[in-house]
């Protein structure tokens, strides 16, 4: 089977507002073929991966997943 590679964005991100010093999980879902290579933004710039910011992509349901723990006033901007 030699399909054409394909993503498309079933779920998009929701705004939300935290308190400072607390846990936020940001979730959006795809469907692509062949499985996709996600990566988050933060005010259009790639965001690196720490022990705060932890990405996570389930290839099986498409559920992706960024939790930001613990969240400070500086971490506020657009995710994409």
């Amino acid at each position: 089977e030699n399909l054409t590679p394909w993503i498309r964005l079933v779920k998009e991100l929701e705004d939300q507002v935290i308190d400072e010093a607390k846990a936020v999980q940001l979730f959006c879902s795809v469907d692509a073929h062949p499985g996709a290579t996600i990566m988050w933004l933060k005010d259009g710039r790639p965001l690196m991966v720490s022990q705060r910011f932890m990405p996570e992509y389930d290839f099986k349901t498409g559920i992706v997943r960024l939790t930001i723990y613990p969240v400070y006033t500086a971490d506020s901007g657009e995710y994409t």
